[in-house]
């Protein structure tokens, strides 16, 4: 099969739509998986042939690349059927050549990503605190900044796009339709390039990771941010992120789409060194990644899952980053459990991430992971502790919409069956980084001068149950308190009084600088108030925002406000 041809199926299809399509499609959608699965065991396994479906090799293979690629209900399912109906697979051999003219559907598969060993969870329980504090004041935290030991980067993660859509089956012998919908940056002018360049660059960040797949369109939108940087005169710089769950790990297409940007003069260098960056790359094992390396004189810092142990094997490798570091792991806060694990395996190699949420509502991945207790600032603080062992931070993200950790404006093409991001602004959890921003790449905390009351709030209790939601609560729903979240900035000591519904309390001993305020969640709209020596200095009731206890679909996004004097 030629390189054209298995590009088709490098993304995982959207495996419940397929599994539960129309009966006469069920032939089709079985041999779509199972065309699927075959091809990614290959890469696996690094086969130019097709492996014998008997082979041990074969079976342990396609056993993880279904728990990788399907939620955990489906995969014996899955592994069921494709035993069962091999015959009528054989006998419809001809018809998977027919998919093969079509696109893949695609997104991002089915686990969370924050992959966990024993090991680092053995960190989490030893190192794991719950303080659920009504106030809590950045000023008197005693955090032992070190001397800046070299230049700290703080990198932003942008999606450059996606595919999903659907198939849809016509009674007309095998014929059946397709609908496909290109995603993220798709219709992105130069322009909002250049106006998504500006806000990013506007607060500190250094540099833009490309998160790209497979498709032609997404290559010319990567090149039009180039030009967009490059018409700015921004000082931002840019580098690639291959999404290799949404792309073959075929070497010469990746040195050609390093090569086409490693001489300009956005493209962001270590050392000289054009920085390469990836969601998983297993595939190409270390020495794909070394020839990779060798030519485009690449410094390598991706993401590759079940390295634990064996870091030492993939010498190629100037950083790893962990992504999953960015969100706790379960029912309880972040701790710095996983970054002490990976420092300890790593040591300066390691690179972290920072992200403010995490939901998600598909069919195909539904959860949501604790975002709660001022996550975004209790993590810009561990790292803040830690930077004397850091170089790179990530932040995650500008724009993955689907996962609703998105800092940016919601703009460009939403994946299909994201219902939960219109009327959830997000830009004031980017406008609060730009302060621990400049923290962590100068090791000291700025005075505060602007009046400032951030807050954030989820739209209907943890508990309650949608009217018309056919995919039922994400997992973890349960994980989440009902709480108003506020971060106030403040020039000089001040009274701050939160309410949300029949819910409210004053806060009379707001000191000056960075202080974390909370109260119970009750319906109604929110309203916040800082009052300094009798004058009201700040006071904010979004219109766009209820909490209600009736929702007619689940939704566990954040709606993020910001008050200022």
């Amino acid at each position: 099969m030629n390189s054209a041809r298995r590009r088709l199926f490098n993304v995982p299809p959207a495996s419940h739509c397929i599994l539960q399509s129309a009966p006469c499609c069920a032939e089709v959608s079985l041999l779509a998986n199972f065309l699927y699965v075959t091809l990614a065991v290959r890469r696996r396994l690094s086969l130019s042939r097709r492996p014998s479906l008997r082979s041990l090799a074969y079976k342990k293979a396609r056993t993880s690349v279904l728990r990788w690629h399907y939620p955990p209900c489906l995969t014996s399912s899955l592994l069921a059927r494709i035993q069962n109906r091999k015959r009528a697979m054989q006998k419809a051999a001809k018809l998977l050549w027919l998919l093969a003219c079509f696109p893949p559907l695609s997104s991002a598969a089915g686990y969370p990503r924050n992959i966990e060993t024993s090991d680092a969870a053995k960190y989490h329980a030893a190192t794991s605190s719950a303080s659920h504090k009504n106030v809590t004041s950045a000023s008197a935290m005693n955090i032992n900044l070190e001397k800046r030991g070299g230049t700290k980067y703080v990198f932003m993660h942008h999606i450059v796009g996606s595919e999903s859509g659907s198939r849809n089956c016509i009674v007309q012998g095998l014929i059946f339709s397709w609908r496909l919908r290109c995603t993220d940056t798709f219709p992105y002018t130069q322009a909002d390039w250049a106006d998504d360049l500006r806000q990013i660059q506007a607060k500190g960040v250094d540099a833009l990771a490309l998160n790209m797949g497979a498709q032609g369109w997404q290559r010319k939108q990567v090149a039009s941010a180039y030009a967009a940087a490059a018409q700015l005169g921004a000082n931002l710089k840019l580098f690639l992120s291959f999404d290799f769950t949404a792309m073959a790990c075929d070497l010469n297409d990746l040195v050609g789409r390093v090569n086409d940007f490693a001489g300009h003069p956005n493209q962001f260098r270590v050392d000289g060194k054009v920085m390469v960056s990836s969601f998983s790359g297993d595939c190409l094992g270390n020495a794909g990644w070394a020839s990779l390396k060798a030519q485009t004189n690449a410094y390598l810092m991706p993401f590759i899952w079940g390295l634990e142990g064996r870091f030492s094997e993939w010498s190629s490798l100037d950083s790893w980053y962990c992504w999953g570091c960015a969100w706790p792991s379960g029912n309880a806060d972040k701790t710095t459990g996983d970054d002490e694990y990976y420092l300890s395996q790593l040591g300066p190699r390691y690179t972290t991430t920072v992200s403010p949420w995490m939901f998600t509502h598909y069919d195909y991945k539904n959860w949501y992971q604790r975002g709660d207790d001022w996550l975004l600032l209790a993590r810009w603080e561990q790292l803040i502790a830690m930077r004397d062992r850091l170089t790179f931070v990530e932040l995650v993200s500008w724009n993955d919409y689907g996962e609703s950790h998105y800092m940016g404006p919601v703009k460009g093409a939403q994946p299909d069956g994201t219902t939960w991001t219109a009327g959830f602004p997000h830009t004031a959890w980017y406008d609060l980084c730009e302060y621990y921003i400049t923290v962590f790449k100068t090791g000291s905390y700025p005075t505060i001068t602007q009046d400032v009351i951030y807050y954030w709030a989820r739209p209907h209790p943890a508990g309650a149950t949608a009217s018309s939601d056919g995919l039922g609560k994400p997992q973890g729903w349960d994980w989440t308190p009902d709480t108003l979240w506020a971060v106030v900035f403040a020039a000089s000591p001040s009274t701050v009084t939160l309410t949300v519904g029949s819910s409210t309390q004053t806060f009379s001993d707001v000191p000056a600088g960075v202080t974390k305020l909370q109260i119970p969640l009750a319906p109604g709209q929110i309203t916040v108030k800082m009052v300094r020596n009798g004058a009201t200095v700040i006071e904010q009731t979004p219109a766009d925002y209820t909490y209600g206890i009736n929702p007619v679909t689940y939704n566990y996004n954040a709606y993020v406000g910001a008050a200022r004097a």
